[in-house]
C-alpha cells in the first residue's frame, strides 16, 4: 500500500497522477477528443533502494493489473533485427494480457544514442527509433526505472507522461523506514531510539529494510529482544556488501555496540 512507500508527499502525488493517466484515458482521449498518447509511460529515477520498484508494484496493485518485469537481457539481441522482433512480441502480448510493464534499470534499452561510427551503431539507433514509435502507440502502462536520469535519451524523456525523482531519504524518512521495517510483532528493547538509528546517513530504504530484518534474525538466534548490538551487526553486514573496507566509525551512533569479533 501507499503507507509502505516512504516518499515526500509531492512525489506520492505525482505517482497518483500517473494512475489518473491510466484510469481516465478513455474519457480524455475518446469522450473529450484529447490527443492520444502511448502508454502512459513513466520514468522513475533515483539511487538504488529508494522505492522505485516498490512504487511500480503499488501502482499495479492500485489499478488491479499484474506487474510484468521485462527481462532486458533476453529482450536485447546482438543479431540485427531481433531486438525489434522481441519488442513487437513483448508489446503485442502485453496489450492482450492487460498488464503493467516494468523496465527495471532501463538504461541499456532507453539510453542515449551515440554517433554512427560503425554499422552496428546505425542498427542500434534504428532499434531506439523503433522503440520510440511503439511507445507512441502502445496502450499498455509502462514504467521505466533508472539510477541516473541523465543516462536516458532525451528523445524518450519528451514522450514520458510522468517523470518522478526518488530522493535519498532524509533523517525523518529514515526513521520512518526503520519503524516500518522492523517486524511488527518482534520484541524490541526499550532502549532503541529510532531517531538515533536514523543518523546513519549513508543508508537508503533498501539498506534499512535488509538491516532491520537481519537484526531480527540475530535476535531470534539469541532468543532475546532486538537490541542495539543486533542492529549494529546487521548494519555492518549491510555496509560490507559494497566490498569496501569498513571502520567502526562508519556505524555512526551504533559503533560502540558492534559485538567484538564481528569482521
Amino acid at each position: 500500500s501507499w503507507d509502505d512507500l516512504v516518499l515526500p508527499a509531492e512525489r506520492k502525488q505525482m505517482l497518483q497522477e500517473y494512475i489518473y493517466w491510466i484510469q481516465h484515458r478513455s474519457i480524455v482521449t475518446e469522450k473529450w477528443n484529447g490527443k492520444k498518447t502511448g502508454g502512459p509511460v513513466a520514468l522513475f529515477s533515483g539511487p538504488s533502494g529508494t522505492g522505485k520498484t516498490l512504487a511500480a508494484s503499488i501502482i499495479a496493485s492500485q489499478i488491479e493489473r499484474p506487474l510484468y518485469k521485462v527481462d532486458l537481457g533476453r529482450l536485447v539481441s546482438k543479431y540485427i533485427g531481433e531486438t525489434e522482433k522481441n519488442l513487437n512480441t513483448l508489446f503485442d502480448t502485453a496489450e492482450c494480457r492487460d498488464v503493467v510493464l516494468l523496465f527495471d534499470e532501463a538504461d541499456s534499452l532507453f539510453g542515449k544514442r551515440g554517433d554512427i561510427k560503425e554499422s552496428k551503431d546505425r542498427y542500434s539507433n534504428l532499434e531506439v527509433s523503433h522503440l520510440l514509435s511503439r511507445l507512441e502507440t502502445i496502450s499498455t502502462p509502462c514504467i521505466l526505472t533508472t539510477n541516473i536520469r541523465k543516462n536516458i535519451d532525451s528523445a524518450f524523456l519528451r514522450r514520458f507522461q510522468v517523470v518522478v525523482e526518488f530522493p535519498r531519504p532524509d533523517a525523518n524518512s529514515r526513521k520512518n523506514i526503520w519503524g516500518k521495517s522492523i517486524p511488527s510483532k518482534a520484541p524490541v528493547s526499550k532502549e532503541i531510539d529510532l531517531s538515533k538509528m536514523a543518523k546513519i546517513s549513508n543508508f537508503n530504504g533498501g539498506n534499512i529494510k535488509n538491516a532491520a530484518l537481519h537484526a531480527a534474525y540475530l535476535a531470534a538466534a539469541d532468543d532475546s529482544e532486538i537490541e542495539y548490538k543486533h542492529f549494529a551487526q546487521a548494519v555492518w553486514r549491510e555496509m560490507a556488501k559494497d566490498g569496501r573496507e569498513l571502520m567502526h566509525s562508519d556505524l555512526g551512533p551504533l559503533q560502540d555496540y558492534l559485538p567484538k569479533g564481528v569482521q
